[in-house]
């Protein structure tokens, strides 16, 4: 008995520490996004920090209701449970899938990947509710006890998740390096400089913890007889999901993307076709700036902040 209450008190402790942990994470990135609109940043950059702050949201609600459940000893209806414990997941998904985005818009220096991502994002969000309906209808139909028979269910959107991260790691290793190789090519100035730091400390931290959260979540699906110890799904939380965001905000604010020494009214980039390939097309050399062309990469230059030069 006394071993019980210990354990419902290490429970309710690692919720509580949750709780305050994904709050403070929503509450910088609200700032962020207030920020971003009172500057009147770009669209896609709003969107990060929005989609990043309603994540924190969904995650503060959750743990709000184990730690109600463990203090209270209530009983919460599975689909519920379900419901706000998947859909922050794929809202944090979002935020990183905005910043791969930005990347291959770099990368390509030009705006023609808007549409792939909204189908993504509607085709994700879609299947997704179709899970969470499905798993309603099941658990009133099993009188909201003990979801059984929704098992498999909870196991496809488990795999689906994790095969996202995994092919959204790739994608983050190869336009990271493809973009390292391309900057390192060119005369390095500070704001070049910048630029690499950005994009390589993005696609770093991006691509390692979306591996290895990636194995964890297929590791628990595998082991689901075995009870995992509080200490260790508050590390999972701590380190695999709130700490990317924290790096992404700190990556993201190191050099301000309003700063105006970041962007010319030219729209001069210094990563496009020319410059990756400057012997088979004429024009100055990649020491010199580069003619002026349209501004179809704004948000790419507003993320690299640097992807535009003087």
């Amino acid at each position: 008995m006394h071993n019980h209450r210990q354990l419902r008190w290490h429970w309710a402790v690692v919720s509580a520490v949750l709780v305050v942990v994904y709050s403070v994470v929503g509450v910088f990135g609200g700032l962020c996004f207030a920020k971003q609109m009172k500057q009147r940043g770009h669209l896609w950059q709003r969107l990060f920090y929005l989609f990043l702050m309603l994540g924190c949201g969904g995650r503060v609600v959750y743990f709000g209701i184990l730690e109600y459940i463990t203090v209270a000893d209530a009983r919460i209806p599975t689909s519920l449970l379900f419901v706000a414990n998947t859909v922050s997941p794929f809202l944090f998904f979002s935020a990183f899938l905005i910043l791969l985005f930005l990347l291959v818009e770099i990368y390509h220096g030009e705006l023609r990947h808007a549409r792939l991502f909204v189908t993504l994002n509607v085709m994700m969000y879609a299947t997704y509710g179709a899970c969470v309906i499905t798993n309603c209808i099941i658990a009133r139909n099993d009188g909201y006890n003990e979801d059984r028979r929704s098992t498999k269910l909870e196991n496809a959107v488990i795999v689906s998740s994790a095969s996202m991260y995994l092919i959204t790691a790739a994608c983050f290793a190869v336009y990271g390096a493809r973009l390292r190789v391309v900057i390192r090519k060119l005369a390095l100035n500070k704001i070049r400089t910048q630029l690499l730091f950005k994009i390589t400390s993005i696609a770093t931290v991006v691509t390692v913890f979306f591996v290895i959260r990636s194995g964890f979540v297929l590791y628990a699906m595998i082991h689901q007889h075995v009870n995992l110890d509080w200490w260790f799904v508050g590390l999972y939380y701590i380190i695999l999901e709130a700490t990317p965001m924290v790096c992404m905000l700190y990556i993201l604010r190191r050099h301000s993307l309003s700063n105006p020494g970041y962007e010319s009214s030219s729209g001069k980039l210094i990563v496009n076709q020319r410059e990756k390939h400057p012997a088979h097309a004429p024009g100055p050399s990649v020491s010199q700036p580069l003619p002026a062309r349209p501004p179809a990469s704004s948000a790419a230059a507003r993320l690299s902040t640097g992807s535009v030069e003087k």
